[in-house]
């Protein structure tokens, strides 16, 4: 889920992940690719 005011201050967004025990090596790195890729500031 994600989270915008008024649950945080106003500019401010956030994201709720949550990992699975089942999830490959591969598809964990995929999404840190992903996550670094887009986030703000990069």
């Amino acid at each position: 889920g994600c989270f915008r005011p008024p649950s945080v201050p106003d500019g401010v967004s956030r994201l709720r992940l949550t990992a699975r025990a089942d999830l490959t090596d591969a598809e964990l790195d995929r999404a840190v690719e992903v996550i670094l890729s887009t986030a703000p500031g990069r």
